[in-house]
């Protein structure tokens, strides 16, 4: 398809949203001017087909995903603040926790079950004024894999939940719910609040784990919605890309594709990841336009789709702590 086809619909789409972070300019920018990476509109249409069902089906991911123990704005964003990087490095160990009924989990799942384990011990994972004195070995402890494995950029890990601790005691009285409170019910509005305090949450032109954020926050059930939600982008990562890449929807330039099968890694903003994570922001818009739906809605149920059919191929590879 044509990459003048690929710019009208992306100047159309940026007439008709508000885009309250710019993640939608800087990308579409990104997208116009890369080589790396192309959008397959034939493509596209045929999966905006599947999702269409899918989300009729209401394969979504819900509130469970978060665990059993003590579900609340303050675990989701704890669990969001450290929401990133779960893969080993090549001839490493897989990172992963196993449950009490046995059960393995690895990536997010995993972390939510170590958050769990944490709890079930009583641990005060939840309380600001003791995250603001965790320590390194208390942190390797909560994350411990199987044969001792450490989570993937533990000290980051370490860091950001002592600064979430510190920043939640010092500014909203220790709770999340202080801060939700001041966003007035406005998505957008708690997204930047986040943004603004929590400096470990910005993410360049994406802001993928902030948005995220947010949009968990709406899945609680019983709480009031959220205003704006439709105005949040796809949560740039390295898995729906992958997918992405598997449905023939994102197109990688072969040296590029090579790069990624191989398993080598890309670093932190280059032209490679940023053209990756770009692009699997404006395939999300296309879709997000095509079937008129919040692109928050489309990223949820491509994850439902990602994890009941797991992609062929390898995801790209970038030691960051935004994804």
């Amino acid at each position: 398809m044509p990459m003048d086809e690929i710019g009208r619909l992306i100047d159309l789409r940026l007439k008709t949203i508000p885009d309250p972070f710019g993640v939608r300019a800087s990308t579409a920018a990104v997208v116009k001017g890369t080589q790396l990476v192309t959008i397959n509109l034939d493509h596209l249409e045929n999966l905006a087909k599947t999702l269409k069902l899918a989300i009729k089906q209401k394969k979504l991911l819900a509130s469970d995903q978060f665990g059993q123990i003590k579900v609340s704005p303050q675990k989701i964003f704890l669990l969001d603040s450290i929401n990133f990087c779960f893969w080993s490095a090549k001839g490493k160990p897989q990172w992963q926790i196993k449950d009490p009924k046995g059960i393995v989990y690895s990536g997010w799942k995993a972390l939510v079950a170590s958050f769990d384990r944490a709890l079930r011990l009583n641990l005060s994972l939840l309380d600001a004024d003791w995250l603001e004195q965790l320590t390194l070995a208390q942190t390797r402890e909560i994350f411990r894999g199987l044969n001792n494995t450490d989570i993937p950029l533990l000290k980051k890990r370490h860091q950001f939940l002592r600064q979430a601790g510190g920043i939640l005691a010092k500014n909203f009285g220790g709770k999340i719910d202080n801060l939700i409170i001041k966003a007035k019910g406005d998505a957008p509005m708690l997204t930047k609040i986040i943004i603004k305090h929590f400096p470990y949450f910005k993410d360049k032109m994406f802001h993928k784990r902030a948005q995220i954020f947010t949009y968990d926050l709406s899945l609680l059930p019983g709480r009031p919605p959220l205003s704006g939600l439709d105005q949040l982008t796809i949560f740039a990562d390295y898995r729906l890309p992958q997918w992405l890449r598997d449905q023939q929807v994102l197109v990688y330039q072969q040296g590029l594709a090579q790069k990624v099968d191989r398993k080598q890694l890309i670093a932190s903003g280059s032209q490679e990841e940023v053209s990756i994570r770009a692009s699997t922001v404006w395939a999300g818009e296309l879709l997000a336009q095509k079937l008129n739906l919040a692109p928050a809605l489309i990223d949820n149920t491509l994850w439902f789709l990602a994890k009941e059919k797991p992609a062929k191929n390898s995801h790209h590879r970038t030691l960051t702590t935004a994804y």
